[in-house]
């Protein structure tokens, strides 16, 4: 087995499968041993954890996960990047992998009590993030995912809140578990990463309002930022601005 963590093993089991990277996968494979091993940390696995990976790639964090967790299974969505996963050099040897070809945003998990970690491409994100904690019936412990250092900014502090961060607090108590530089990704992308972890709450902090209301009202609610906040429900929920001014 090669440690796709080291840049030069994963070279070796891409050109063995004559793959690349692609860009219209967003496909960045991290390559820092030490980033791993923080994610895998931070995500708090156990022996006793069932994990499903979203985006393992050639398999350099599934390695890690494997070797942690009691069980994991993995969602690849480049039918040709399979392949090299399975393969006895990267994780084709885990009895305890499970891999599917398949869309995370239409995979619905079957376990009650999960894990979720992440290394997808950046403009997904949000979209991963409110399938898994607001849609999806089987609700994980956890979420734990690279992204974009100015999202994670803007989610985990208050100065700058927006739709995304407000779901997310509304859902579970968030935090950064280490930022990571463009040179451990090969290749490299343009943007410094950070990685992104949220413990969910037994129950949501909102209350008599649907998850896809909350959801739909915060996006109205920051269709024009520096509008004031009635003007922005009177447009985007067509109330008049006295009724909308009473809601507030």
């Amino acid at each position: 087995m090669l440690n796709i963590a080291h840049r030069q093993h994963l070279v070796q089991l891409l050109k063995k499968h004559n793959l690349w990277a692609k860009k219209d996968f967003g496909q960045n494979y991290l390559v820092d041993e030490n980033i791993l091993l923080d994610i895998v940390e931070g995500a708090n696995i156990t022996s006793d954890d069932t994990v499903l990976e979203i985006g393992p790639g050639p398999g350099a964090l599934t390695q890690k996960l494997c070797s942690k967790a009691d069980s994991v299974t993995a969602l690849e969505l480049d039918r040709e990047t399979i392949p090299v996963l399975t393969d006895t050099d990267s994780c084709g040897s885990f009895e305890n992998l499970t891999v599917h070809q398949q869309d995370a945003l239409l995979y619905t998990p079957e376990w009650k009590d999960y894990k979720v970690v992440a290394n997808i491409p950046y403009y997904i994100t949000g979209k991963i993030l409110r399938y898994y904690i607001g849609e999806v019936e089987n609700k994980p412990k956890s979420l734990t995912m690279l992204m974009q250092k100015e999202v994670v900014d803007k989610i985990v502090t208050s100065k700058n809140e927006s739709a995304l961060s407000l779901f997310c607090k509304a859902f579970g108590d968030v935090s950064i578990i280490r930022m990571v530089p463009p040179e451990a990704f090969h290749p490299a992308p343009k943007v410094t990463s950070a990685v992104f972890h949220i413990d969910i709450f037994p129950q949501p902090k909102i209350q008599n309002i649907s998850i896809e209301e909350y959801s739909d009202i915060l996006d109205k609610l920051f269709i024009a930022p520096r509008k004031q906040i009635h003007n922005n429900i009177t447009q985007g929920l067509g109330l008049d601005t006295q009724k909308a001014k009473e809601l507030l």
